[in-house]
């Protein structure tokens, strides 16, 4: 046999062994019981404004993949429920109000001063360099996700060019 064989053969046995070792521990209730998942969690030691970062990407996330189903979920129940007039008045405002997204929508300081959009803007590592003064007076496309209003050290796209927003 070569010797690429037989460590590769030796590798197989370490690891039998480890997963008995594994099973037994758990087995004996030594090891909690995400042990044998191979689930690591986060360590105590990480700052707490590093868990605030995590929890306002997943915050979007959510937000992004799955509040849109939950909203129709709402919607479906309330207008087979007793609250069929909340459903109804619902879907006169959102009759009204579709061309709203097309006209530019809803710009909210309140919503855009949210600390959690700080925290978001923190969990990623970018930084906004003006490299030259652009003209106010005609139209610019920036291409930055998602919704690149905030960047790095406090400093927003709406403070470096002020006539943006």
């Amino acid at each position: 046999m070569s010797a690429c064989s037989l460590q590769g053969e030796r590798q197989t046995v370490t690891d039998i062994k480890q997963r008995h070792r594994d099973v037994a521990a758990l087995q004996a209730g030594r090891r909690s019981s995400t042990a044998g998942m191979k689930i690591e969690f986060a360590p105590m030691n990480v700052p707490l404004r590093r868990r605030f970062q995590t929890a306002a990407v997943l915050q979007w996330m959510f937000s992004f993949l799955a509040l849109a189903q939950c909203c129709l979920a709402v919607f479906v129940l309330l207008a087979l429920s007793d609250w069929w007039m909340l459903a109804l008045l619902y879907s006169g405002w959102l009759w009204l109000d579709w061309d709203t997204p097309s006209s530019g929508g809803r710009r909210s300081r309140w919503v855009r001063s949210w600390v959690v959009w700080d925290y978001f803007r923190d969990y990623f590592p970018l930084t906004l360099i003006k490299t030259v003064d652009l003209d106010p007076r005609k139209n610019y496309i920036f291409g930055f996700h998602p919704h690149g209003e905030k960047l790095s050290h406090g400093l927003s796209v709406s403070q470096v060019f002020w006539w943006l927003c």
